[in-house]
């Protein structure tokens, strides 16, 4: 049966916002399911989910409509709905662009999962489901384009093993709950400018090993810039120093190795030297302040895949 008459059929019989069964939204036995909402698909009434919903919106175009209350949402919108959250999108009728949003549903039994690690690192579960509305973060610019990337590189391409998935859900929802939803507050979305090019094509070129590896001297040789001005463009842009965003890009290196089941015996030192820091110690500082607890803490409580 279709979703759309499916929900029909609820609100024929007396349902102001029914409930979607797991079934319609999560496949590979309610692990996950993602997809692109566009202004051409079909307009769902208000409902509710049995599963969980994070969606990013892509436009500025779209509307969220949350019980009785409509609210358009700023592009680079991230937004957690919750079972019983009653809500839908209503997409533009008029647009010529068809992609407004990505979504990425997962299981009830996912996000307890998931909330049994991260309270680890101080996150938890009560901080989004005790608000009355569904939590959202206008993200950045640059906070925007990590999301897609982590989306494509961790859902989208995983291959269609169910054992990969499994994997790849987890450490994204990590990578959302930690980098995003519980970041610093981020300014309005109006507020920030957009980066100039050079910096955004340094940025991007910054995310391979061999080049954050190198660290700053490499950062300034791509850039073009002097070390100076591209260290101001990176705060005026990006809030944050040139260091900050290579060390955050070391720190991602070695938590995506320590949360790989192929990488368990590998060494700590080995897996700091690698992502190019120099200072065991420096690492050892930076790792527990950004997750509240040491790399070996991590590697212990690093999320249990259930047997598929």
């Amino acid at each position: 049966m279709a979703l759309i008459t499916y929900l029909k059929e609820k609100i024929a019989k007396g349902e102001t916002a029914p409930r979607i069964p797991l079934e319609f939204a999560c496949g590979h036995n309610g692990i996950c399911g993602f997809s692109g909402g566009s202004g051409n698909s079909t307009q769902l009434p208000l409902h509710r989910h049995a599963y969980y919903e994070i969606f990013l919106t892509i436009s500025d175009k779209i509307i969220h409509k949350v019980g009785d209350k409509e609210m358009r949402m700023a592009k680079n919108t991230i937004c957690l709905v919750r079972p019983d959250d009653a809500h839908t999108h209503i997409y533009p009728l008029d647009s010529s662009d068809d992609r407004h949003l990505l979504n990425v549903t997962f299981s009830e039994e996912v996000f307890e999962n998931l909330f049994s690690f991260l309270q680890h690192a101080g996150i938890k579960k009560e901080d989004f489901l005790s608000s009355k509305e569904p939590p959202m973060r206008v993200l950045s610019e640059m906070q925007g384009r990590e999301f897609l990337l982590e989306f494509e590189k961790r859902l989208q391409f995983y291959g269609g093993e169910k054992e990969i998935l499994f994997r790849n859900i987890y450490g994204f929802l990590v990578y959302v709950f930690v980098n995003l939803f519980s970041a610093p507050e981020n300014r309005r979305q109006e507020e920030i400018s957009h980066p100039p090019y050079w910096l955004e094509v340094t940025c991007e070129k910054m995310k391979r090993l061999e080049n954050f590896y190198e660290g700053l001297p490499r950062m300034v040789e791509i850039s073009g810039k002097s070390q100076e001005y591209l260290a101001r463009s990176m705060k005026k842009y990006y809030g944050m120093t040139t260091s900050q965003f290579i060390n955050d890009l070391r720190l991602a290196y070695v938590v995506g190795r320590l949360v790989s089941a192929e990488n368990e015996m590998d060494s700590m030192l080995e897996l700091i030297l690698d992502s190019g820091f120099q200072s065991p110690g420096h690492f050892y500082k930076l790792f527990t302040e950004k997750y509240g607890m040491t790399p070996k803490e991590y590697r212990k409580n690093k999320l249990l895949i259930p047997d598929i």
